[in-house]
C-alpha cells in the first residue's frame, strides 16, 4: 500500500549489495534456470467462518501462490522464505535479474524487491495471495479477508507449507528430518504490514517456522484502530478504500465495519469512539436495539448477505484474536489460544522485528510488545526501528537505524538462521536499535540510532539515566484551543541525551466540557512532545487517543503490562529542550473532519488517493451541517507520567550509532 512507500522504498539500502556467493553452489555442467511457478492449493478451511452468513460457505478455499526457485544444479536444495502479500498489493511473481539494488520509483515498496532478490541469494521464495487479495478471491474459488485470522489465513499458510514439503523435490526445497516435526522444512517468514501480521501466530501454531522477520505490523489490531477506545477513523476509512480500489474482497463481517467507519457513510464523522459505534448500531450487550438501530442492523445484514448482524463482542474478538496481544494475554491467564494447538505456550523462535518510529498505524510500541513476548519465550529476538512506516511524510532514506541497515540485516538474519552463515552484518545487529533522527527535519534527516541491550520503558534509573517523572497533571483543552497544550516533565541540560523508548502513564481520566449528546463524546489526543526554542514538536508525529472516561490501559480488551504505554519514540535532545506531553483538540488520524493543528500526515496520504479528498470534504460538510464538528473541549487528568531519557554510552548497555 502507498502509505508504506516511505518504509518500503527506503528499506532496501545496502541489504541487497550483500549478494549471493555463486561459488557456494557445487559446480555442474548444466544449471537449471531460475524459474517462477504459479501454483494453488485447496485449503480444507471453509471459504468463510462468519456464523451470520445467510448462504453457507464452500467447504474449501483455493489459495494461490508463486514459487520462485533459484538457478541451481540438480540435487541442490534451498531454504524457504514464505511471504503473504500486503494490503493493497499482490504476491511476488517474478525473480529479479540481478543481485544488486534496483532503480525504482520511491512509491515501489522495497520489500517486494527484497523478495524478488532472495532467489539470487540462494532461497526458494513462496509468495502467496491471502484470502480476499489478488487471485485468492471468491470468484476464483478463494475466500474473503478475515484479517489474518488464526483459524483461516494462518491455517491456509500451514497447508501451503505442507504442499511445499510434499513437492520439495520438484522445487529444490530443503527439508529436515529427525526433528520430530511432521513435514519439516527449513523455513523462515517475511512480510510487511498486513503481510507481517500472519507471521507471529503462524510461528506460535506451527513448529516448522525456524525464524521470522516481521516488518511494520501489529501486536493488536484493535489497539491499532481503536487505541484508548477512540477510533482512528482516517486510517480505518483509508484502508477500506484502498482495499476497494484494488479489488480486495472482505468477509461481510469486515465489510460491515468498513461501511460504517469509511467515507461511504456520511455519518462516520460522528463515530469517534467505540461507544459511538455501539450506540449507532445498537450493539450494547443486554440492551434491545431501538427501532432506528434495528433498521440499521437489518439494512447492513441485507446488504452484506448475512442472516443477522454480529454483536460488539464478536467485532472485538474479530479484531483482537489475530494479534499477539490475545495470544500473550491468554497464555498469562492460563487459557488456551483456541486454534487447535496442543499447548498454549509460546515456543522460542528467533525473530528480527523491524518497526517505524513514525508509523501512524502500527506504532513502535506494537513492535516493542511483539519483541517482548517473543523475547520472554527465550529465543534470539531483536528489534530495530527506522524513521518510517505508514506515514506519507516519512523520509525516503530511512532504511537505517544509525549505521544498521534494516533489509541488509534481514538478509544476514536469514543467512544465519536458515543457512548457518555468520557475517559481520549479522554480528552488527544489536538487541535493540531505536532511531533517534530529528522529527522536525523530516524527511531530510541524518540517520542516527541508539543501540541498546534492552528496550527502555518509563522513567529510567542508574548511571546515565535522566529521571523524568511527573506525579500528576490536569489539563484543560478549550474550544478556542488552536495549538496543543504542553505539559512539561523535565528540562534538558546539554546535548548528549536522547529520548528513546516507551513513555508511560499510570492512569488517564477524560471528561467532556461540552457534550453534544448524553453519551461520552470527548477524546483526549496525546503526544510525547518537546518545546524547543518556543516551538512545539510532536515527537515522531505520534498522537494517540483516549475516549471520555477512565483509563489504566491502552486497550481494555488486552492488558498485559498493567499501565498505559504511549507510542514509543526516539529523538536526540538539545540543551534547553523541555520534554513532556502535548494535548490536542483535534488530530486528523482520529477524526475524518479536517484539522488545522494536526501534527500528522494522514491527510496528505489520503489526498494522494483518488476520491478520498472528495470524500473527506463531504464528511467535513456533513459534520458541519449536523452540528458534529467535534470542537472537542475536554479536561484530562494524568497520573504518574514517565519518559525514557538517558545519555547513550553512559547508560548501561547503550551507545550512539551515527
Amino acid at each position: 500500500m502507498r502509505s508504506l512507500s516511505a518504509l518500503g522504498s527506503c528499506l532496501l539500502g545496502l541489504s541487497l549489495l550483500l549478494g549471493f556467493d555463486a561459488q557456494a553452489q557445487a559446480a555442474c555442467t548444466s544449471k537449471i534456470a531460475a524459474q517462477a511457478y504459479n501454483e494453488s492449493i485447496d485449503s480444507t478451511v471453509p471459504s468463510d467462518l462468519d456464523p451470520h452468513l445467510a448462504t453457507p460457505p464452500t467447504p474449501s478455499t483455493k489459495v494461490f501462490f508463486t514459487v520462485l526457485v533459484p538457478e541451481h544444479c540438480a540435487g541442490d536444495t534451498f531454504p524457504v522464505v514464505f511471504n503473504y502479500a500486503a494490503w493493497g498489493t499482490r504476491r511476488i511473481k517474478s525473480i529479479a535479474r540481478t543481485t544488486g539494488p534496483q532503480n525504482r520509483a520511491p512509491e515501489v515498496m522495497s520489500d517486494l524487491e527484497f523478495l524478488k532478490q532472495l532467489p539470487n541469494n540462494g532461497y526458494v521464495v513462496i509468495s502467496a495471495d491471502p484470502r480476499g487479495i489478488g487471485d485468492s478471491v471468491p470468484k476464483n474459488g478463494g475466500g474473503p479477508q478475515r484479517l489474518m485470522d488464526p483459524k483461516a489465513e494462518v491455517q491456509d499458510a500451514r497447508q501451503i507449507l505442507d504442499w511445499a514439503y510434499d513437492h520439495a523435490a520438484d522445487y529444490a526445497i530443503e527439508t529436515q528430518s529427525g526433528t520430530g516435526i511432521a513435514k519439516d522444512l527449513k523455513v523462515g517468514t517475511f512480510g510487511v504490514s498486513y503481510g507481517g501480521g500472519f507471521q507471529m501466530p503462524l510461528a506460535a501454531l506451527d513448529p516448522r517456522i525456524d525464524t521470522m522477520v516481521p516488518v511494520a505490523t501489529w501486536y493488536d489490531i484493535y489497539y491499532s484502530i481503536v487505541p484508548g477506545g477512540a477510533i482512528k477513523s482516517a486510517w480505518g476509512g483509508a484502508l477500506c478504500m484502498i482495499g476497494n480500489l484494488v479489488g480486495q474482497v472482505y468477509t461481510p463481517f469486515l465489510g460491515a465495519l468498513c461501511d460504517e467507519i469509511g467515507p461511504s457513510n456520511l455519518n462516520a464523522a460522528s463515530l469517534r469512539t467505540e461507544q459511538d459505534l455501539v450506540d449507532y448500531l445498537g450493539l450494547e450487550p443486554g440492551t434491545p436495539p431501538t427501532a432506528v438501530q434495528l433498521a440499521r442492523q437489518q439494512k447492513l445484514a441485507s446488504q452484506l448477505g448475512e442472516a443477522s448482524f454480529p454483536s460488539m463482542q464478536e467485532v472485538i474478538d474479530f479484531l483482537v484474536q489475530p494479534g499477539m496481544g490475545y495470544f500473550e494475554q491468554q497464555q498469562a491467564n492460563g487459557q488456551p489460544w483456541g486454534f487447535g494447538e496442543s499447548s498454549a505456550h509460546l515456543r522460542a523462535v528467533p525473530a528480527l522485528f523491524i518497526q517505524g518510529n513514525s508509523d501512524l498505524l502500527f506504532n513502535l510500541t506494537e513492535g516493542y510488545s511483539n519483541w517482548r513476548y517473543f523475547k520472554n519465550a527465550g529465543g534470539d529476538v531483536r528489534l530495530m526501528s527506522v524513521n518510517g512506516g505508514h506515514n506519507a511524510l516519512a523520509s525516503p532514506n530511512t532504511s537505517y537505524c544509525g549505521r544498521q541497515n534494516s533489509l541488509g540485516s534481514a538478509l544476514a538474519w536469514f543467512n544465519y538462521y536458515l543457512k548457518g552463515e555468520s557475517s559481520r552484518a549479522f554480528d552488527a545487529i544489536s538487541k535493540v536499535c531505536i532511531s533517534v533522527s530529528n522529527t522536525d527535519r523530516a524527511p531530510y534527516v541524518r540517520n542516527v540510532g541508539v543501540k541498546l541491550d534492552d528496550f527502555p520503558v518509563g522513567s529510567l534509573s542508574g548511571d546515565g539515566a535522566v529521571p523524568a517523572e511527573l506525579a500528576n497533571a490536569t489539563v484543560t483543552v478549550k474550544e478556542s484551543t488552536t495549538t496543543p497544550e504542553f505539559v512539561p516533565v523535565v528540562t534538558i541540560s546539554g546535548n548528549d541525551k536522547v529520548l528513546a523508548g516507551v513513555p508511560t502513564v499510570g492512569s488517564i481520566s477524560v471528561k467532556s466540557l461540552r457534550k453534544l449528546s448524553g453519551r461520552p463524546d470527548a477524546v483526549a489526543l496525546i503526544a510525547t512532545g518537546i518545546k524547543r526554542n518556543g516551538e512545539l514538536i510532536a515527537v515522531d508525529q505520534q498522537v494517540t487517543g483516549f475516549a471520555e472516561g477512565d483509563h489504566v490501559s491502552n486497550n481494555p480488551h488486552v492488558d498485559v503490562d498493567g499501565r498505559i504505554l504511549l507510542p514509543a519514540v526516539g529523538e536526540r535532545l538539545q540543551d534547553g529542550d523541555e520534554v513532556g506531553l502535548l494535548l490536542y483538540r483535534e488530530d486528523y488520524d482520529f477524526n475524518a473532519l479536517l484539522s488545522g493543528q494536526t501534527p500528522t500526515s494522514a491527510l496528505m496520504f489520503l489526498e494522494q488517493i483518488v476520491g478520498v479528498n472528495v470524500a473527506s470534504r463531504a464528511l467535513n460538510a456533513a459534520g458541519k451541517a449536523n452540528g458534529l464538528l467535534h470542537i472537542n473541549p475536554y479536561e484530562a487528568t494524568l497520573n504518574d507520567i514517565q519518559l525514557p531519557i538517558f545519555v547513550p554510552g553512559t547508560y548501561a548497555g547503550s551507545r550512539l550509532s551515527n
